[in-house]
């Protein structure tokens, strides 16, 4: 596989999901401006936040088309092995935050199993996706 195969960027999923994060700016701004100026003292604070959250979405989104996900196939059946076994656990040992069990607490540490679900569906992609063949 050549490394411009291999780095293959979707133009119409690309510009689609630059077009989104541009008009969530225009969204996050006409629906917390009031609400911002008058609990925070400035109305485009909200609206800062959200730009450094976009702009780090940018950096993560140019830099995760820098790997070549195929890597991750051998770790497929570890992830879902390891996301089941912190499913059943979560279910016996979870603590409750806002009548949802689905945080495990160990001692100091405070941890979410859906971290590690979004970390196996990246490794299930990876597993399903076929090899392209130009």
């Amino acid at each position: 596989m050549t490394k411009t195969q291999r780095n293959h960027i979707d133009l119409v999923t690309l510009v689609a999901v630059l077009i989104l994060m541009v008009l969530s700016l225009g969204v996050v701004y006409s629906a917390s401006a009031t609400w911002a100026l008058e609990k925070l003292g400035a109305s485009n604070r909200l609206l800062n936040l959200h730009i450094l959250k976009v702009l780090l979405g940018l950096v993560a989104l140019f830099a995760g088309m820098m790997i070549n996900y195929n890597r991750y196939k051998k770790f497929t059946k570890i992830a879902l092995i390891t996301a089941i076994a912190l499913l059943g656990i979560t279910l016996l040992l979870g603590g409750e935050v806002k009548g949802a069990t689905r945080w495990l607490r160990l001692g100091v540490w405070v941890s979410s199993h859906r971290s590690l679900q979004n970390l196996r569906c990246c490794f299930i992609c990876a597993l399903s996706s076929p090899p392209k063949v130009i």
